[in-house]
């Protein structure tokens, strides 16, 4: 299950209140305002206090939520009230029967008040709401643990943090009384101003994945968004990409990833060669491009072979073809084919002919590899894969600051990049 659906049902038992905490920056705003169109959706109505931003600073920083904030949710601005101001009018709308109410943020209106006095206050709001049947959300910057910990029925931390200087995001339930809660840490991004997880899959439960529409325009690959993103507009014909992986699980993450890549090139012409390692059997790999690719076609537009033939293979199929068609051919490798120093020059050689001929090199090896460093500088295109508690995620270790996200979308049954923001 979702985090954002579990959390919609942890909101839907009536009384139950929530504890979003972070840092400044970390999302928990978004989210409040997530859950709150879900409880609109359930014709609920939702009522936003205030003690940071005024109703049209709301308005402009969550541009997303833009309807909502002007037409469905009461916003209040608490941030001149006082406690007993701001108590006067919260209580009604507490009182309203089945209401959800927000208060952004809890610790801004109470944490210069005595520990007594406000155990008081909060235990006042919780009985209530728990009469009413109405929900509570409340958002706290404090790291530490308050009174209100104690009291509110779950608690979410947002955290975020860099790896290699670039921006993730992840957040951990601590507690959802009365939820069952399988995955308590789950990674998000708040591209485009929405809260979305990023969520982890087994790849080898894959039965079927659709084909992606590929363009060819001006010497330039055409994929989707975010794939083109990362490789600045577009995969440009005559590159060669590297994938450094660490296992093998982010080398079939990668095979799944670009596959209907591959379909998509060999639909409008293009000869793939694919050389393997030893250790990852051609049928396997076959039985992987089968979720898209038709047999026919694989035995018409794919040619496969192990990486101790390539040096066959290159001669006797791709540069033996003294007429080409620009752009002609995609080489898909898993392993460097590079055993000394005489195999490192002919390597060079063929990367010099695949931009001269405007063809396509895709290599995924792991950097462990004795010529790794030496072919890096060769490349056009580093990607990186990681792994994260069964997330896998990428960026482009030549350009660009952010890394993304690998997620399954089964309604469309592809997958899908996320960037992290």
């Amino acid at each position: 299950m979702k985090l954002i659906e579990t959390l919609n049902n942890f909101l839907s038992i009536e009384g139950n209140s929530l504890l979003i905490k972070g840092k400044p920056g970390a999302g928990k705003t978004t989210l409040a305002l997530t859950l709150a169109y879900h409880s609109l959706k359930s014709n609920r109505k939702v009522f936003y206090f205030s003690t940071r931003l005024s109703p049209i600073k709301l308005l402009s920083h969550f541009p997303n939520f833009k309807e909502i904030l002007y037409t469905q949710i009461t916003t209040k601005d608490a941030r001149l009230a006082t406690l007993t101001s701001f108590l006067n009018s919260v209580l009604p709308y507490i009182k309203g029967e089945r209401n959800l109410i927000i208060f952004d943020s809890w610790d801004a209106m109470v944490k210069e008040q005595e520990k007594k006095e406000r155990l008081k206050v909060e235990k006042t709001i919780h009985a209530i709401a728990e009469e009413s049947k109405s929900n509570l959300i409340f958002i706290s910057e404090e790291p530490e643990l308050t009174t209100i910990d104690y009291l509110v029925d779950g608690i979410i931390h947002l955290h975020y943090h860099f790896y290699e200087g670039k921006l993730m995001r992840h957040a951990v339930i601590s507690k959802l009384r009365g939820i069952e809660v399988k995955n308590p840490f789950v990674y998000f991004t708040l591209s485009n101003g929405i809260f979305t997880e990023i969520e982890s899959f087994n790849l080898f439960e894959l039965v079927k994945l659709s084909q992606i529409k590929v363009e060819e325009l001006e010497r330039k690959i055409k994929f989707f968004e975010e794939f083109d993103e990362i490789f600045q507009g577009g995969l440009k014909t005559g590159s060669c990409i590297l994938f450094e992986v660490n296992n093998k699980t982010e080398e079939f993450s990668v095979y799944y990833l670009l596959l209907p890549l591959i379909f998509g090139l060999a639909r409008i012409g293009k000869i793939i060669l694919v050389s393997l390692s030893p250790d990852t059997p051609i049928s396997l790999l076959k039985s992987i491009y089968k979720l898209i690719f038709p047999e026919e076609e694989i035995q018409k537009r794919i040619i496969f072979s192990y990486i101790e033939n390539f040096e066959d293979e290159i001669k006797n199929i791709y540069l033996a073809k003294k007429e080409f068609h620009i752009s002609s051919y995609v080489l898909f490798l898993n392993k460097l084919p590079i055993k000394n120093e005489s195999d490192f020059e002919k390597f060079l050689e063929l990367l010099r002919i695949i931009r001269e001929r405007q063809d396509i090199l895709f290599l995924i090896t792991n950097n462990k590899e004795i010529y790794f460093e030496k072919v890096v500088p060769y490349f056009d295109f580093i990607i990186k894969i990681f792994t994260k508690n069964e997330n896998i995620f990428l960026y482009n270790k030549n350009f660009g600051t952010l890394i993304y996200g690998l997620t399954l979308d089964r309604n469309l049954n592809i997958l899908k990049i996320v960037r992290i923001e």
